[in-house]
């Protein structure tokens, strides 16, 4: 996305990266061979990129940025609350690196999977009631 006019077809492919990113979360969540890091960057990106499709569905271009409160359209009553997007965002952007601390734990893990899920069924919804299901 650089700008421009928006691709009608965009808010849709935003949305399915969105689960494409949430079955990998879930995969990682489920694995005992993997960091529980993984999951949550996945239900980050997850819910991310549902939600900067609903703002294209919006006709509102994403913001760069991984906070979830930030990529949030005014217009849009989350049914999720403030403390779960700040703790999804934390647990997968920071948990990628190797300098931060604590890392994330399979219960972040499994609370960011479960987040993003209602966020990713919260905009697919929104997307069924805009007409825009696909």
């Amino acid at each position: 996305m650089n700008g421009g006019d928006v691709d009608a077809s965009a808010p849709r492919r935003w949305l399915d990266y969105a689960e494409e990113d949430l079955r990998a979360a879930r995969l990682f969540q489920q694995r005992t061979d993997f960091a529980p890091r993984h999951a949550c960057w996945c239900a980050q990106q997850a819910a991310e990129k549902a939600l900067k499709g609903l703002g294209l569905l919006e006709r509102a271009q994403p913001r760069r940025t991984h906070k979830l409160d930030a990529v949030l359209t005014e217009s849009v009553d989350m049914p999720v609350p403030a403390a779960d997007l700040r703790h999804l965002t934390e647990a997968g952007v920071t948990g990628r690196y190797p300098d931060s601390d604590p890392a994330p734990t399979a219960e972040d893990a499994r609370r960011a999977v479960a987040v993003a899920g209602t966020i990713y069924d919260f905009v697919t919804a929104e997307f069924q009631r805009r007409g825009a299901s696909g």
